[in-house]
């Protein structure tokens, strides 16, 4: 299995700034000069379809204070009342980004950690604007904000495609092999390791590797805070600490959704 890691410089780069002023509680913590884990963070985790987001978004949550709002929480309720769409005018497009924007809006005024996914197309120029209007509540309320790029070969894919988590916890009766397929023809889904703005990103190829072995990488990667004795089920061994300094854990492979 080959991970690779690469963390692109530091924040505020590009099109997105820190705003100045201001009394949000972000904005206060930066003032108090709090230490980054009790500033309001964002990881957004993106990729290919059934590559794993999900289920690495849930053992983060796990380990972490942070909580996980996949993309899926708002796709599925837009798509009761609207068909799919790629067009920024359209109106599917226009509530998931209006509505996630919003609720990153309050999570960064309020302090909140979030875990997020994102199926981001970069030959979509679209996705772009609405990363960055992901990004940019945090940064202007003092936070941090670290991207995570996973990749898997598209057998794997659609392999996980099958997986019982990935079913249960979003509406894809759409998302056929066959799908996978074309939609993997049709759109890039790799960074290619460059972003169009500047904050952190971790690159990691997670076909060998388990969704508690990717979610622990990216722990010690960017030093994320961790639930002290995050609970495992009875029948398993306790995870293993999870702090900074934690050795990275041995690729085990293990079905993602």
């Amino acid at each position: 299995m080959g991970a690779g890691a690469r963390e692109a410089g530091a924040l505020g780069n590009g099109d997105i700034h820190p705003a100045s002023g201001g009394n949000t509680e972000g904005q206060r913590a930066m003032a108090r000069n709090d230490p980054p884990e009790q500033r309001p963070a964002l990881i957004l985790l993106f990729g290919a379809p059934a590559v794993g987001k999900i289920t690495v978004g849930q053992q983060l949550e796990r380990l972490t204070s942070f909580r996980l709002f996949h993309l899926h929480q708002v796709i599925d309720l837009v798509l009761q009342y609207f068909p799919y769409s790629t067009d920024p005018a359209s109106s599917y497009e226009r509530l998931v980004v209006s509505y996630r924007t919003q609720l990153f809006e309050e999570a960064a005024r309020s302090g909140l950690s979030i875990v997020t996914t994102s199926g981001w197309k970069f030959d979509l120029p679209s996705e772009e604007a609405a990363a960055q209007a992901y990004v940019r509540p945090f940064l202007e309320n003092g936070g941090r904000v670290c991207f995570v790029e996973l990749s898997a070969p598209l057998q794997v894919r659609v392999e996980r495609n099958q997986t019982g988590n990935r079913r249960r916890h979003k509406r894809i009766d759409w998302a056929t092999d066959d799908y996978l397929r074309e939609d993997t023809a049709r759109h890039r889904y790799d960074s290619g390791g460059v972003l169009p703005f500047d904050v952190p990103l971790l690159r990691l190829e997670t076909e060998s590797l388990s969704a508690e072995a990717t979610a622990q990488r990216i722990i010690d990667h960017f030093g994320l805070p961790c639930v002290p004795e995050a609970s495992a089920p009875s029948n398993e061994q306790p995870p293993t600490p999870c702090s900074p300094l934690a050795p990275v854990l041995p690729d085990t492979p293990e079905a993602q959704d």
